[in-house]
């Protein structure tokens, strides 16, 4: 039958309902007016005093009461004389019209204007399966424990649902289609590992700008996944790998943290827009050892390679330089090598020279050092040093003969010789060079003599034996021999009785 109002709750519950589904509210468009089993009766007997808000009754025979009476301001008017029944005309309760809400106005049976519904009370028997099928075909189903007019599920793959309403023994059935469609695959990788550089200026504080995401892009994807169909994206956090509005970091990346940070990976499918943001690696920036400088090293020419004129030598010790250039760093996890080139330095492949090591070029070159952190495989190569082959001192004269009279009057056959004037007729280069002056043949310090300006030498014969030093503190040796004669005339020669004696000279 028509709807017939018993309580003001019964009143709230139907119209919150029709609210809800959009059939009623003045928004609705067109405006929709329900009908009520509502009718005025103008007999005597029904409606005594002949007023509009009287002889009102429910078609269950209920009379209107003013407890559920609920007329919108002015009504009912029976279109519009107050107080005057017209039999025949506005004797139909109907709520909603004109923006009234649940409020109700009295209408004619003929509604010319917006939608007129009739609401209806179902009192027949109804029951409710929902179920879901299991095959392609819909010939096998499960019926799920659930008679209410909504079902929640979650299914995990795309589902074909159906809802079985059966009305007073009619059956009708509606199904619905929910497509899941799976997540994208996100394979672990590993961590990003870098060794710090000076891409920023500065090769020790931990920030590199070359950290490059898309090497991490065909394992994350993997196999299956074709990078056309699938968007890989980086994340500093894992809402912004959430956030499909955030189109994520630029490669190559400049770390915002010192040393590292993590981030967050997220796969998205191009056609279905799914995603998935529960994978996340590390970015470390490793520092990189330190590489003291070092001396120059300079050796002297020798004959290890050639002759000690052509400045070639084999003996430069560049391991010596070694524990200088690590400090404090642990031979056992770092190693130092030593190259010819600063692009041998930087090819990790090339394991440097041998020491003791022979100068390529004449006279020596630069040595480039790389210090090789061994655990972490970082490396500094920004260091070098200078190796030198100086060369030799030319010795005009390796042997110098000095020859003169005893001049005083022990004629002991000892005079006294300042041995710095054989200097220029010993070495060609003698003014840039530093002379010493010894007894002993084996120059040994105690020979050594102090004032070879003032030199007096051993009777009658000697020998003085010359080191000759250059600037790089590189010698050869000399030999100054040293006679003095005796004189042959008596000392007593000139003063027996006074007697001189004069040369004459006899030339014509």
């Amino acid at each position: 039958s028509m709807y017939q109002i018993n309580t003001k709750e019964e009143e709230d519950a139907v119209y919150n309902k029709l609210n809800e589904l959009n059939f009623a509210g003045a928004g609705t468009t067109p405006n929709n007016h329900f009908w009520l089993g509502l009718k005025q009766y103008n007999t005597a007997e029904l409606n005594p005093n002949n007023k509009l808000d009287e002889g009102w009754y429910w078609l269950d025979g209920r009379q209107l009461t003013s407890e559920l009476a609920n007329w919108a301001s002015g009504e009912p008017n029976d279109c519009c004389e107050t107080n005057n029944v017209e039999d025949g005309e506005e004797d139909y309760g109907q709520f909603d019209f004109g923006g009234v809400a649940k409020q109700w106005n009295d209408m004619q049976n003929v509604q010319e204007s917006g939608n007129s519904w009739p609401v209806f009370e179902f009192n027949g028997t109804t029951s409710v399966k929902w179920g879901e099928y299991t095959n392609e075909d819909k010939t096998e189903f499960t019926l799920f424990d659930e008679a209410s007019s909504s079902l929640t599920v979650t299914p995990t793959k795309t589902t074909v649902y159906f809802l079985e309403v059966t009305i007073d023994n009619v059956v009708c059935r509606t199904e619905h289609t929910i497509t899941v469609n799976p997540n994208p695959i996100s394979n672990a990788v590993g961590d990003l590992t870098y060794c710090d550089d000076s891409s920023d200026g500065d090769d020790t504080n931990g920030i590199i700008q070359s950290v490059n995401f898309e090497t991490q892009n065909a394992t994350i994807l993997g196999d299956t996944q074709s990078s056309s169909d699938y968007t890989v994206t980086y994340h500093l956090s894992q809402a912004d790998a959430d956030d499909t509005t955030k189109t994520g970091l630029s490669s190559p990346y400049t770390n915002s943290v010192a040393g590292g940070e993590k981030i967050y990976v997220r796969v998205l499918n191009n056609t279905t827009k799914c995603i998935n943001t529960t994978n996340s690696f590390d970015i470390k920036i490793n520092v990189l050892p330190k590489a003291n400088a070092v001396n120059n090293i300079v050796k002297c020419d020798n004959n290890s390679v050639g002759d000690d004129k052509d400045g070639f030598i084999s003996s430069f010790d560049l391991s010596s330089q070694t524990a200088t250039i690590l400090g404090d760093q642990s031979s056992d996890d770092y190693t130092v090598t030593y190259h010819i080139s600063q692009a041998d330095a930087d090819d990790t492949t090339s394991t440097g020279l041998t020491s003791p090591y022979t100068n390529s070029i004449k006279g020596g070159e630069k040595i480039y050092i790389r210090v090789l952190d061994t655990n972490l495989g970082c490396y500094r190569a920004t260091t070098s040093f200078d190796i030198t082959v100086a060369p030799l001192p030319v010795i005009i004269n390796p042997v110098i003969k000095i020859e003169q009279c005893d001049d005083d009057d022990d004629n002991d056959g000892v005079s006294i010789h300042n041995l710095t004037e054989s200097q220029l007729i010993i070495s060609s280069d003698y003014q840039n060079e530093t002379f010493e002056y010894y007894t002993a043949s084996d120059f040994s310090t105690d020979s050594l003599i102090t004032d070879p300006t003032k030199y007096q030498n051993k009777p009658f014969n000697d020998s003085v034996y010359v080191k000759i030093i250059t600037s790089e503190n590189c010698y050869r040796t000399s030999q100054i021999d040293i006679t003095v004669a005796a004189s042959q005339i008596s000392k007593t020669f000139m003063e027996d009785n006074n007697t001189f004696y004069a040369l004459c000279d006899d030339s014509p």
